[in-house]
């Protein structure tokens, strides 16, 4: 089961590497990369804490994430924590908050990513 969306991370990727680093012409994203990212998103549900009000700062074209596949596995770790309790959906918020961090770790990632070649590698 996928939480994120392999091409949108990819086109994500090459577009911030233009502008986090513009000396660096990277052109391919590793299939590691989109695993690492993958795993990032994965713990992100899993443990994840909302903040109450949280909106995403900027709209983009494409998500991230999978929606129906985050909001599916939130639920089940919701019943696994607080089976009394039922919840019946996941507000809008508690994806951006996930996909905004998920941003985050892509960007301290290129930040930290050496310029040298044209793949980028976690």
């Amino acid at each position: 089961m996928r939480y994120t969306n392999k091409a949108a991370i990819k086109r994500y990727i090459l577009h911030k590497v233009k502008k986090v680093r513009p000396g660096w012409r990277c052109t391919r994203v590793s299939h590691e990369a989109i695993e690492f990212f993958e795993m990032k998103a994965s713990q992100l549900v899993r443990y994840y804490n909302v903040p109450p009000k949280y909106q995403r700062q900027h709209l983009k074209e494409d998500d991230l994430l999978v929606h129906s596949t985050v909001r599916k596995k939130l639920l089940e770790a919701h019943r696994e924590l607080n089976p009394w309790f039922k919840v019946v959906d996941v507000s809008p918020a508690a994806l951006d908050y996930i996909e905004v961090e998920l941003e985050k770790a892509i960007i301290s990632s290129l930040e930290s990513h050496p310029s040298i070649g044209h793949t980028f590698k976690p």
